[in-house]
């Protein structure tokens, strides 16, 4: 019975450290390059301005929070992400999904992406700044 027990306790804490593994980890090369794909296009978008005013807005990935799911069968990773806005880290909430051809989608409603996200089996593969707390 005892050996039972050290046996239990020992498959609980090795899922334990499977479970951590996503949280604060370094991303895989695949996450990279969807978080890039972010930090890019949001740069992009903040320094297109409507005025004749040049912005020169510099984001890095430690201005963002993410939680990026990916589904393995359709090569479909979802991102929620905390985005900065005029230079406020962590400014606004939206959601992605960056497709297997590599094109990145934005959600328009966050129905969308829940419904989305209950299609597929996605699995937690990285998580960030205020998801990562």
């Amino acid at each position: 019975m005892e050996k039972l027990k050290k046996c239990v306790l020992a498959v609980i804490l090795a899922l334990g450290f499977i479970g951590l593994g996503a949280c604060g980890s370094k991303p895989d090369k695949g996450t990279q390059e969807v978080i890039d794909k972010i930090v890019d296009y949001q740069t992009e978008v903040a320094n297109t301005g409507f005025d004749d005013i040049k912005k020169n807005h510099k984001y890095t990935e430690d201005d963002f929070s993410f939680k990026i799911s990916y589904d393995k069968a359709q090569d479909v990773y979802l991102i929620n992400a905390w985005i900065p806005y005029e230079n406020k880290k962590d400014d606004q909430n939206w959601k992605y999904c960056f497709t297997s051809e590599k094109e990145l989608i934005i959600y328009d409603y966050d129905s969308d992406y829940t419904d989305h996200l209950k299609e597929g089996v996605f699995k937690l593969v990285y998580r960030s700044g205020k998801f990562d707390k």
